[in-house]
């Protein structure tokens, strides 16, 4: 399990929750309305802003 952990870094930290990052990668894994044929990163971040 250490060895799947990243370490430590410099910087600031992220901006959004594990959870949030599931849940955006979530929808990205399901298919795309019928309007566009694969998700954008633009219409990604509509879609997850109206849900």
């Amino acid at each position: 399990e250490e060895m799947l952990s990243d370490r430590a870094r410099s910087g600031t930290p992220g901006k959004f929750t594990p959870e949030q990052l599931c849940r955006v990668m979530g929808l990205a894994c399901e298919s795309p309305p019928e309007h566009i044929s694969h998700w954008s990163h633009a219409d990604l971040a509509r879609e997850v802003i109206k849900r």
